[in-house]
This record gives C-alpha cells, sequence and structure tokens, in this order.
C-alpha cells in the first residue's frame, strides 16, 4: 500500500536507505520543487476515521447477533 501511494518505503533500521531516500527526494525538490505525488483515490478507505467507522459498524453488528439488550 505504501508503494502504491507513492510514498518510500525502507526496513526498519535501514539507516542508510532512509538517508538516501531523503537525499533523494531532497534533490528532487531543489530541482523541480513540490514532489509529492498526489494522494490516490482509494487511500480514502485507509484512513483513522474510515477504519475506525468500519470496525464500529462490525462491533456493533457483534453486539446485536448476540441478544443483548
Amino acid at each position: 500500500m505504501v508503494a502504491d501511494a507513492g510514498a518510500d518505503r525502507v526496513e526498519p533500521g535501514d539507516v542508510a536507505g532512509v538517508s538516501a531516500r531523503l537525499a533523494r527526494r531532497h534533490a528532487a525538490w531543489a530541482r523541480e520543487g513540490t514532489t509529492a505525488a498526489p494522494r490516490p483515490g482509494w487511500l480514502d478507505g485507509h484512513t483513522r476515521e474510515a477504519l475506525a467507522g468500519r470496525l464500529a459498524r462490525m462491533l456493533d453488528t457483534l453486539v446485536k447477533g448476540h441478544g443483548r439488550p
């Protein structure tokens, strides 16, 4: 998902990888200005608000299914 959204991904603890990506992004920014890709529409379904709402609906369904008053 991270790569599909246009972000870089490095393994935890990969200091050299983080440093290289930051240097590459900074160089691109210095040359071209803003380098951020537009946020893809499919990512909207993965915000905290969307995921919390989905979890709340699932919990409501579970509670209703167990005959609670």
